[in-house]
């Protein structure tokens, strides 16, 4: 009788031998499989070592958080509040899922990965560029929701000498921001930008390239801004980052000049002293000469720094337990 032999896959937690699934999205070619004689392992500890997942992590509940959740993390920890705008499918989330897939990998920048407490959230919109998608292009899940909701994002520099950095990144789809655009109303309703330490408007590089849509792509930025600066939502002092997406099509196609004067130079121009920052992204580059994720070491450097106009309290400056005022407002077990 000939010997029965059976794939096994090496990596701890996989459950492909009971199920032939790998954990890698059903690759039948991956280099955890090994063939093993199926008599050597049936009553082996070794099999069940394999096949059984020893420990298992607890996830925080929260997919997102909303405007009255974040208070979990801004009551106990200075955070900066971050918000990307620009239209349906410019590339906000996919910075985002970016920036912390970067810290999957060992970190960004100067920057090591300190934790999360959305970490389904992030996941989610990482989901579709993953191999388990099966999806043949990186692609990230859309915002569905009008209503903000808030990534959390902790780093902290390499050096291990300074404090925990948190960050909150404010999300929703691009139709709320073509809403804004078009009312007064709307505007004022983004009260988000007000309490962002940092404001930025990304546009798609691709579309810039294309003379049929970088017309109305130019258009759509400048009536955005100025109706957040006609309404007192932005000003000088706050200032604004743009944001060029997929700066690895606009290399691949010469075209860096073409969008610095067409829409870089446009912005500035229409808005003096209020364009602070200029990044060039290419989250998931598609482009050999660019590497992936170029620019996100820039973004985070800018998103960590503290917006001097921005109302900040100061730890050393919190109340103290023992003053009146924190005796004041505290909660007491009746």
């Amino acid at each position: 009788m000939a010997e029965e032999y059976v794939k096994i896959c090496t990596q701890p937690g996989c459950s492909f031998v009971k199920n032939n699934i790998c954990m890698e999205g059903h690759l039948s070619d991956c280099d955890n499989l090994t063939d093993v004689l199926k008599s050597s392992i049936e009553n082996s500890l070794e099999f069940e070592d394999i096949t059984t997942v020893q420990e298992t992590i607890s996830l925080d509940p929260n997919v997102e958080y909303t405007e009255e959740q974040i208070s979990v993390i801004t009551y106990k920890n200075p955070a900066n509040l971050v918000l990307l705008m620009g239209d349906p499918e410019c590339g906000k989330s996919t910075l985002y899922a970016s920036l912390f897939d970067r810290f999957q990998k060992g970190g960004c920048g100067n920057y090591y990965f300190a934790g999360t407490k959305t970490s389904v959230g992030f996941e989610k919109r990482c989901h579709h560029a993953r191999i388990i998608s099966q999806n043949k292009q990186s692609n990230t899940e859309r915002t569905n929701t009008k209503d903000f909701v808030y990534l959390h994002l902790a780093v902290r520099h390499k050096s291990l000498t300074t404090p925990i950095n948190h960050l909150l990144f404010a999300d929703a789809n691009g139709e709320r921001f073509q809403a804004a655009r078009n009312s007064d109303e709307e505007m004022l309703g983004l009260k988000v930008i007000k309490t962002s330490t940092h404001v930025c408007y990304i546009a798609d590089g691709d579309t810039l390239l294309n003379k049929g849509t970088r017309h109305s792509v130019k258009n759509d930025a400048i009536n955005l801004i100025s109706r957040a600066v006609q309404n007192k939502m932005l000003d000088q002092n706050k200032g604004i980052t743009l944001i060029i997406a997929k700066w690895d099509k606009v290399f691949a196609a010469g075209a860096q000049d073409s969008i610095e004067s067409f829409f870089i130079t446009a912005i500035k121009e229409k808005f003096p002293g209020l364009i602070k920052n200029v990044i060039l992204i290419a989250s998931r580059s598609q482009n050999d000469t660019i590497t992936a994720g170029t620019g996100l070491d820039k973004f985070l450097d800018l998103i960590l720094s503290r917006n001097p106009n921005h109302e900040f309290v100061d730890p050393q400056f919190a109340l103290k337990e023992d003053s009146r005022s924190f005796q004041k407002f505290k909660y007491e077990i009746r």
